[in-house]
């Protein structure tokens, strides 16, 4: 499911996602803020479990704003 926010932004969201919040929260916590090329090296490397979802969803939301929004990542 993708929306899109009047500031010209894509969300993507991850459903069925196997992990409690307070893991994904961690590996969020470490990845918010940060640009998207930098995001996913963190999240390549990250030794979590969940990190490997939080990843897909990242990407996943990065091809939505290109494809379905026209934004230049």
């Amino acid at each position: 499911m993708v929306e899109k926010n009047l500031n010209n932004t894509a969300h993507a969201i991850g459903k069925s996602i196997k992990s409690s919040q307070q893991k994904a929260n961690l590996v969020l916590r470490s990845i918010r803020g940060l640009p998207i090329e930098n995001a996913v090296n963190v999240l390549q490397f990250s030794r979590r479990r969940i990190s490997l979802d939080v990843k897909k969803v990242l990407q996943s939301a990065v091809a939505n704003a290109e494809n379905n929004h026209g934004l230049d990542v």
